[in-house]
């Protein structure tokens, strides 16, 4: 028996990294470049702010729990990073609006906080769970794949 390699999942998962960040980095600058046009600089600055602590706190969580980029944590991270736009947009409106009807910026803030955390939070949730069953599928592709390559002579080993 030969065995020959057909393919590198290795390539195609570095090439599928490389891309995604590409992406997120050309999606990134145009969220920012349209807030900054529509909202104004402090929001666009706000909101990148938020984006690369989010960004730098899933990066940690991933190394420290052994976790590596694939096409699903990619494919993962992508609505996550839109709902945090949508929320940090969210709440700067509201305290823009409320910074506008006369409320200091602690004041507005906290309204926005007070009354947006629910919704928002509400929002995000059901995206999770609608996701939820993609994080807990089972599939046999790995383990047949382990029993394909450790056979040695029609003899399975584990």
């Amino acid at each position: 028996m030969n065995l020959t390699k057909v393919t590198d999942q290795a390539v195609n998962i570095s090439s599928a990294v490389d891309e995604f960040m590409l992406k997120f980095f050309v999606a990134l600058l145009v969220v920012m470049l349209v807030s900054f046009v529509t909202i104004g600089w402090r929001v666009g600055l706000v909101i990148a702010a938020a984006v690369r602590l989010t960004l730098a706190a899933v990066f940690v969580v991933m190394a420290a729990t052994g976790k590596n980029f694939d096409r699903i944590t990619l494919g993962s991270l992508i609505p996550a990073l839109g709902l945090l736009v949508d929320d940090a947009i969210i709440a700067i409106e509201m305290m823009v609006l409320k910074m506008e009807e006369g409320y200091r910026r602690v004041a507005a803030s906290a309204y926005a906080w007070s009354h947006n955390s629910a919704p928002m939070l509400s929002s995000t949730l059901v995206t999770a769970v609608g996701f939820m069953p993609t994080g807990f599928a089972r599939s046999d592709l790995l383990e047949c794949t382990d029993l394909f390559i450790n056979s040695v002579g029609g003899e399975m080993k584990r």
